[in-house]
């Protein structure tokens, strides 16, 4: 008997040290009683790392088991949503107030994702607290197993209450902003540290190619908005703006599709990490400044020649010589007003081929009134036109018109103190075409010319006299 009970006992023994014998460390070495000992001790420290670790989360984190009953939750989860412990375990989720009934929804389904193990984005929603006050959160869900069986979820909500508050500020302060360039008069642009465009307002935008929209250049890099950056050098100045924060001016010239070039005074300012651009629009200014340079060279033009003539033929010759530094035409005519005939003779040209000149300058009769400049002195309005070729005025010598590619004409009455003086006619050839302020340049200084042509007659009248009288200094 006794030897089998120590026979037993050695099968038991091998019973029981056959498992042992399959526990082993990472390198190999069996476990033992001991090991065993080891492991449970290690395990319980790190369930109280674990515990400690989600205690002091400043997350609030809910666990739930696989039918949505809360099984712990943590210290912040308390702090807030206002619930103590013994008010939220054993509870089901959507059983304790905490979340509105359109966010249930949302949260089942969140739930149900990760139990089929798809990746799950993080969903904002919103709870409320025992007192009745809201917050927004973002929330975070996670799978809980032991070993391979899924024993519930854990979900970890951040209160975005104030970050969301931040970027409503900021989106309103960026809506306000864009509102105010919007309405700005100036063409402003905002370019990132490498000069990419990162907003631009409507009078930037309008400075692109008709139908450019803002998500056309948005994104791109200045030297693709404008490709003669790097030629000009401006390129590096503005990243220099960026490096030393110094401002930097330039008058600067940009074709535009429909008003021509465009004069532009750019400021460059540093913005954050960035670069800010404000276009100022100067192409009024600029073309009011050169239409005044226009008008005293044309005006000192006609003075010389009022002085240095001595007659009206020669004055009207000077007088054209002097508009054409000014102004680029490339045919031009002054006819003088005789009022005991009634017409217009030509007293001084350029530019004209002869048989142009005799058919349409050479003399015009105000009674008949067919013509462009005798049509205008009737009405004392200036007469422009674009299109030689097709115009029913300029019919009488369409042929010549066509055979020297002549386009447009512009024709000023010249008038002094009221009375009749000429007429004043410019034309073009080609695709050249005088601008609106070569228009007014030559309106305003008709009445110049006007006044140094009837000096001129007076001049000559006086000559005239002179002669008739010479007998009497015999």
């Amino acid at each position: 008997m006794n030897k089998k009970r120590t026979n037993n006992k050695s099968e038991g023994s091998k019973k029981l040290r056959a498992p042992l014998g399959n526990l082993v460390y990472p390198d190999g070495r069996p476990v033992g009683v001991l090991g065993i000992k080891r492991i449970i001790a290690e395990r319980k420290q790190a369930e109280k790392l674990y515990k400690d670790v989600v205690e002091l989360s400043p997350d609030s984190i809910i666990t739930v088991d696989m039918k949505g009953v809360i099984t712990s939750c943590n210290t912040a989860a308390t702090r807030m949503l206002g619930f103590s412990k013994d008010e939220m375990v054993g509870k089901h989720f959507s059983k304790i107030g905490c979340l509105r009934t359109s966010d249930i929804s949302k949260f089942s389904k969140l739930f149900g994702s990760a139990l089929r193990g798809k990746l799950t984005k993080p969903l904002e929603l919103t709870f409320y607290r025992k007192d009745g006050t809201s917050l927004l959160t973002e929330v975070r869900v996670g799978l809980l197993k032991e070993g391979n069986k899924i024993m519930g979820l854990q979900a970890i909500s951040r209160d975005i209450t104030e970050r969301k508050l931040a970027e409503e500020a900021l989106r309103e302060s960026e809506e306000k902003l864009i509102v105010f360039m919007d309405s700005a008069p100036d063409g402003f642009g905002l370019f990132d540290s490498e000069l990419n465009l990162v907003e631009i307002n409507k009078v930037g935008l309008g400075m692109f190619p008709a139908g450019t929209k803002k998500e056309d250049v948005i994104g791109k890099n200045i030297t693709e908005l404008y490709p003669n950056m790097n030629e000009t050098g401006r390129y590096d100045k503005y990243l220099e703006v960026i490096k030393n924060g110094k401002p930097f001016f330039i008058d600067d010239v940009v074709p535009h599709p429909k008003f021509g070039d465009v004069h532009l005074a750019v400021k460059a300012f540093k913005v954050g990490d960035g670069l800010g651009i404000i276009a100022t629009n100067i192409t009024k200014r600029k073309r009011a400044y050169d239409r005044i340079k226009l008008e005293r060279e044309v005006y000192r033009s006609i003075a010389r020649a009022a002085n240095r003539s001595r007659t009206v033929e020669e004055l009207c010759e000077l007088a054209l010589k002097g508009i054409q530094r000014a102004i680029k035409y490339d045919m031009a005519d002054v006819m003088v007003y005789r009022g005991a005939e009634n017409a217009l003779f030509s007293a001084a040209h350029v530019g004209y081929p002869e048989d142009l000149y005799r058919r349409t300058i050479k003399r015009q009769d105000l009674k008949e009134g067919s013509k462009v400049a005798t049509q205008a002195t009737r009405k004392r309005k200036s007469i422009y036109i674009n299109d030689m070729k097709t115009n029913k005025l300029t019919s009488y010598a369409r042929d010549l018109i066509v055979k020297y590619d002549i386009s447009t004409l512009y024709v000023v009455p010249l008038f002094n103190r009221g009375k009749l003086q000429g007429a004043l006619e410019v034309l073009t050839t080609g695709d050249k075409k005088l601008s609106k302020e070569d228009h007014e340049v030559l309106d305003t200084i008709s009445e110049e010319l006007a006044g140094g042509i009837a000096k001129a007659k007076i001049e000559e009248q006086l000559v005239t006299v002179k002669d008739a009288f010479r007998w009497l200094s015999v």
